[in-house]
């Protein structure tokens, strides 16, 4: 999560290839996956690898927010249509 908030594709690379799920659900109170963290944050590079890992562009999270609501929430167009 923390790889994927803080736009770290290196990181988020070897975490993927170790095993890392890319629905790891996060341990707090948000209770997000990777996807979330790095569209709340904005990193596009991170969140285009984890959707190519089968991170589900659908996951909701506690307040019902899905990948979208962060896309249209923090306007990256770009990653629109990948999570269509």
């Amino acid at each position: 999560h923390l790889a994927a908030f803080f736009d770290q594709p290196g990181a988020a690379t070897l975490l993927l290839a170790a095993g890392a799920s890319p629905a790891a659900v996060s341990r707090n109170a948000m209770a997000v996956q990777p996807l979330q963290s790095a569209l709340a944050s904005g990193a596009q590079d991170v969140a285009r690898l984890l959707l190519q890992s089968g991170a589900d562009a659908n996951a909701g999270r506690g307040t019902g927010w899905t990948p979208l609501h962060y896309v249209a929430a923090n306007n990256l167009d770009e990653l629109v249509e990948p999570l269509l």
